[in-house]
């Protein structure tokens, strides 16, 4: 795999650490670590990454069943070998494809808004979280200002809105922090901003013009907010390709 980025950890408390700010698609596990063990690592990696290819490496053939039992994609005895790792890499239970990783959120923006974590629909305290999401990914992640937030969120009413601005901000990056992901949010004095390489997003992938995006639009666009209307004007000319 030449176009591999390779990081390597000692410790799998740290390995864990850096799954939760980076997707991983290979994850070479010992199955006797301090801390944690192999096994308790691996579950922890794929509850971040359920379509993670798990290797793992050991000295000891008793542990394949365990291994199995999570459904590893491969499992080296040592000593390792350059040919040995070729082995499983050239049959993965998973397919890598190069430059793409899975994201552990999605977004549906066709139509009316909904946000996705693995699959489960995310919940947040206020029903205004849920759109100032929508407004952070309508930007495509970069950071905006609190006055523009609000002044798309309340109109003329922003004025008095700031104790509830702080209440759904604080809101969502709470929701984002419990999920595992305090890094989602990009937080500075009066701006927000989200990491959108962790979000699969028809919006996204549409403005990359991929061919399935386009297919599925259908002049649609996060039908639920006004402020919406200014970027479904931008995106009616797909609808006609």
């Amino acid at each position: 795999m030449p176009a591999a980025e390779v990081d390597g950890f000692r410790n799998p408390l740290d390995a864990i650490s850096f799954a939760t700010k980076h997707p991983v698609d290979i994850a070479l596990c010992d199955v006797e670590m301090r801390e944690l063990d192999g096994i308790q690592t691996a579950k922890k990696i794929k509850d971040l990454y359920p379509r993670c290819n798990i290797i793992f490496t050991t000295g000891y053939s008793e542990f394949t069943g365990e291994a199995m039992a999570l459904h590893a994609s491969g499992y080296i005895l040592k000593p390792i070998t350059k040919e040995k790792l070729k082995e499983e890499f050239s049959d993965l239970r998973h397919e890598v494809k190069e430059g793409e990783v899975e994201a552990p959120f999605k977004a549906v923006t066709f139509g009316s808004f909904s946000f996705y974590h693995r699959g489960e629909l995310v919940r947040f305290t206020y029903s205004k979280t849920k759109e100032l999401l929508a407004y952070l990914i309508d930007r495509e992640g970069n950071p905006c200002s609190t006055a523009s937030i609000m002044a798309a969120l309340w109109g003329d009413e922003a004025g008095n809105k700031a104790s509830y601005f702080k209440n759904i901000r604080s809101d969502l990056i709470m929701t984002f922090e419990n999920l595992g992901y305090p890094q989602m949010v990009i937080k500075q004095r009066g701006v927000l901003g989200l990491e959108k390489s962790l979000v699969d997003c028809d919006y996204f992938r549409l403005l990359k013009e991929e061919p399935a995006a386009i297919s599925a639009f259908h002049g649609e666009y996060m039908t639920d907010y006004e402020w919406s209307e200014y970027t479904l004007g931008y995106l009616l000319k797909y609808d006609q390709m």
